[in-house]
């Protein structure tokens, strides 16, 4: 049986090239992985569409500017590119109106300019929903604000004993 070596480290044990070969990644944890190994040309691809990340579905296109390390592209972003007919900014934020991220129906797709926009859409929705009524919800940086007044009306009546109405 032949045994074979680690060039850089004289490390010895290693009973076939392959091990080898990991052992030698692990001194260059950089190293890409070998154009003869990426996309189609490995036994792992699956067409290049993935669905990861809580139902979000993933396609991989390497050359586009919104990509993650591994070449994937979320495809709601790519639909509403393509409907626009540009590269969405890095700022601006895809909503899936119905909740679904996996529904990438253009007609459900709803793009906001930036992340405090979109926050703001949702914050409304759940106010919407806790109050049943769209027309007297209340933010909730006003709720401060509204309860120091409430502590200083009741502080002022219980002094002069007259109510002040600061409505």
């Amino acid at each position: 049986m032949t045994e074979f070596r680690c060039n850089i480290c004289n490390h010895t044990g290693f009973n076939s090239k392959k091990s080898l070969s990991n052992h030698k990644r692990w001194h260059n944890p950089n190293q890409k992985l070998k154009d003869s190994m990426k996309g189609n040309k490995n036994p792992n691809w699956k067409g290049g569409r993935d669905i990861r990340n809580g139902g979000y579905i993933l396609i991989c296109i390497e050359n586009h500017p919104r990509r993650d390390k591994r070449g994937y592209v979320r495809e709601h972003i790519l639909i509403m590119e393509q409907k626009l007919g540009r590269y969405l900014t890095a700022e601006e934020v895809v909503h899936h109106i119905d909740g679904n991220p996996s529904n990438n129906n253009p007609i459900n797709l709803m793009l906001f300019p930036n992340q405090n926009e979109h926050a703001s859409y949702h914050f409304k929705q759940n106010n919407f929903k806790r109050c049943g009524d769209p027309n007297q919800y209340i933010r909730k940086n006003n709720e401060q604000e509204y309860r120091k007044n409430y502590r200083l009306k009741l502080k002022k009546k219980n002094e002069s004993g007259s109510e002040i109405n600061y409505g």
